[in-house]
């Protein structure tokens, strides 16, 4: 299999992930996984694609800058090697941490720090 990850960035705007729906579609690239998300202004799109075995990256990335920089939008694409999932040192489930009270700088790293010692 020939798949690639893509991540595309910019600011918001309607057609985004038809353009680069299009994109993969008028190149035979079949998407297996999306995730978008909105921060603040900014549009964020991580797409899994296994694409045709005549398909290259750089062919692939050529058809994204010709079509997405008009719409300031910026691509960045990877192959997607196949890797063994990362060990776990026991079942768990997943879980929503809420915290509560005014905001600072360091406070996602400080949580991530306490809860990856936990692991």
């Amino acid at each position: 299999m020939n798949k690639a990850i893509l991540s595309v960035l910019g600011h918001d705007r309607p057609g985004i992930v038809a353009a680069v729906t299009g994109i993969l579609f008028d190149l035979n690239c079949n998407i297996e996984n999306v995730s978008q998300t909105i921060l603040q202004t900014e549009f964020s799109g991580s797409f899994i694609v296994t694409m045709p075995r005549d398909l290259s990256l750089d062919d692939l990335h050529e058809r994204f800058i010709e079509n997405l920089t008009p719409m300031e939008l910026h691509v960045h694409i990877e192959p997607l090697l196949k890797k063994e999932a990362a060990p776990t040192s026991r079942e768990s489930e997943p879980f929503v941490i809420t915290t509560k009270g005014p905001d600072r700088q360091g406070l996602v790293a400080g949580i991530s720090e306490v809860i990856a010692g936990h692991v």
